[in-house]
């Protein structure tokens, strides 16, 4: 073999391992990238209000919007962890049905969520005595949360509507 035939088989193994050191890179700052955004999803929160609004009974039923100023008032929720809440709450006390969608501040979906769970828990003792078929509808709320979106539903279609914000 020549010495010109070996310098270009040289070369070519330094530029094909230069290549994979390079593709290896790209990859490894992606995932990289992927794993500190974590569970980054972004969620227009009036469009799924508008969505599960449409989609369910909500629209028939007297309620109210649920605004910014509900949030410590009526759910007891620290107004300094939240970026945004939308939602209906019943107007009168004759239908459990409600639903609340929180864009918790970074760092702070937990806190949400438990004094979320808080909040439930009290409504599910008070429609304990009253209505037995509203109160089954609260025993089977769905309250989750996924990045910063933290959502409590008690609806009779929770499930499906839960998939509208998952």
């Amino acid at each position: 073999m020549s010495k010109k035939k070996k310098i270009l088989i040289i070369i070519s193994a330094i530029v094909f391992v230069a290549i994979i050191a390079a593709v290896i890179i790209v990859v490894a700052t992606k995932e990289k990238d992927g794993a500190e955004k974590g569970d980054s999803k972004v969620i227009n929160i009036d469009e799924v209000s508008n969505q599960i609004t449409e989609g369910s009974s909500f629209k028939e039923m007297a309620t109210m919007d649920i605004t910014m100023d509900l949030i410590d008032t009526y759910f007891g929720i620290n107004r300094e962890n939240v970026v945004n809440a939308v939602g209906k709450i019943p107007s009168m006390n004759v239908h459990a049905s409600m639903y609340i969608i929180i864009e918790a501040k970074d760092g702070k979906a937990e806190d949400v969520k438990a004094e979320l769970n808080t909040y439930a828990e009290n409504y599910e003792q008070m429609w304990s005595t009253y209505l037995p078929e509203q109160y089954e509808l609260v025993k089977n709320r769905r309250l989750g949360s996924t990045g910063n979106y933290v959502y409590l539903i008690i609806a009779e279609n929770a499930a499906e509507l839960e998939d509208l914000i998952k």
